[in-house]
C-alpha cells in the first residue's frame, strides 16, 4: 500500500512539473496587471465567459420573456419579488453593479384594443438583489458605497468564516474565484488548539457549498480561466484529469458546458430533481503557490 501511494506522488508529480514551464509564464503575466484588470470584470466579461445560457437566465431574473427564456418562467418561484444573485470571488463588483444600474427596455402592451405596443424601462436593481463575496474589499470606498446605494450587499471574508451570511441563491457565479484558488480553512486540529494557520478548502467542498446555498431550481455558472485546466485530479482507477474535465464529469448533478472554450470552459451546474447531490471527496497531494496555484488532488470516492 505504501509502495502504491509512493507511485500515485511520483506520477502526479511529474504531471505538475509538465505544467510549470507554462505556469511561470501566466504568474509573469499576472504580476505585469492581469490580476488588477481580473477583479474589474465587466457584466459584458460575464456574459462572454459564462455564454448565452448565463444572458439568458439573468433575462429570466429579470422577467424578460423570449423564446429562450419562455421555459424557465414556468419554474419561476413564487412568493419572492427578486430573485437572488450571489458572485463568489467578485473582486471590484464591476459586474453585478453595472447589472443593478442598468435598464432594460421591455416591450409592453398598455391597453387591450390598442395594437401597438411601446417600451417600458426597467432596471436591474427593480428585479434583482446580488450579494458579491471576496476576500479582499474594492479598491476604493466609492464602490462599495455605490452598490449598497443600489441595494446590493457585500461580504468580506473566506467562506469559512462568513459562509453563514451567505443567503440562498437563484444564481452562484464563480469566474476564477474560489473554486479554482481555493479558500483559507482552519485545520480541525488548530481550531482546538486556538490557532490560527489555515489550509485550503478543495474544489470539492466548494462546489458542496455553492449546492448547499442553491434554490432547488437554481443555476451556478463558473469559469476556470488556467486554474482549471493545470490542477489535475487523479481518480479511482488511478487516470489523470485536468480540474476542467472533473468538474464536466460530476455525477448526481446536471453539468453543460456554456460556450465552446475547450482550453477554459463556461460551464452551467443544476441540481437534478429528486436527487440530493453529493460530489466525490478530494484529497490535496501536492500543491505550488502561484497565481493560479497549480494544485493536485486525488479522488477519494466515486
Amino acid at each position: 500500500m505504501a509502495s502504491q501511494a509512493s507511485d500515485c506522488r511520483d506520477e502526479l508529480s511529474r504531471s505538475l512539473q509538465r505544467n510549470q514551464g507554462e505556469a511561470e509564464a501566466i504568474v509573469t503575466s499576472i504580476h505585469s496587471g492581469a490580476l488588477g484588470q481580473n477583479r474589474a470584470r465587466s457584466f459584458n466579461t460575464y456574459l462572454q465567459k459564462f455564454g448565452q445560457s448565463f444572458g439568458d437566465y439573468i433575462d429570466f431574473m429579470m422577467g424578460r420573456k423570449n423564446s429562450w427564456t419562455r421555459h424557465l418562467h414556468e419554474e419561476r418561484p413564487r412568493g419572492r419579488k427578486k430573485l437572488h444573485w450571489v458572485d463568489m470571488g467578485a473582486g471590484e463588483l464591476t459586474a453585478i453593479t453595472q447589472l443593478l444600474e442598468r435598464g432594460f427596455e421591455f416591450r409592453i402592451q398598455p391597453y387591450k384594443d390598442l395594437d401597438y405596443t411601446s417600451l417600458k424601462t426597467v432596471y436591474g436593481h427593480e428585479k434583482i438583489k446580488v450579494t458579491g463575496v471576496d476576500v479582499t474589499p474594492p479598491s476604493a470606498s466609492k464602490i462599495l458605497d455605490r452598490l449598497k446605494s443600489l441595494g446590493g450587499r457585500f461580504i468580506l471574508g473566506s467562506l469559512e468564516t462568513v459562509g453563514k451570511k451567505i443567503k440562498k441563491a437563484d444564481l452562484i457565479t464563480d469566474s476564477e474565484g474560489p473554486l479554482f484558488y481555493g479558500v483559507g480553512k482552519l485545520s480541525d486540529d488548530l481550531k482546538k488548539k486556538g490557532g490560527i494557520s489555515i489550509k485550503s478548502w478543495g474544489p470539492d467542498e466548494v462546489l458542496s457549498f455553492y449546492l448547499k446555498k442553491l434554490h432547488r431550481k437554481g443555476r451556478i455558472f463558473i469559469h476556470s480561466g488556467v486554474g482549471g485546466r493545470r490542477t489535475q485530479i487523479q481518480l479511482p482507477n488511478g487516470d489523470l484529469i485536468s480540474l476542467n474535465d472533473w468538474i464536466l464529469s460530476l455525477p448526481m448533478v446536471s453539468v453543460q458546458r456554456t460556450t465552446i472554450d475547450s482550453n477554459s470552459p463556461g460551464v452551467m451546474i443544476r441540481k437534478i430533481p429528486e436527487t440530493k447531490p453529493k460530489i466525490p471527496k478530494l484529497e490535496l497531494v501536492e500543491t505550488r503557490n502561484d497565481r493560479p496555484p497549480i494544485r493536485l488532488y486525488r479522488q477519494l470516492s466515486e
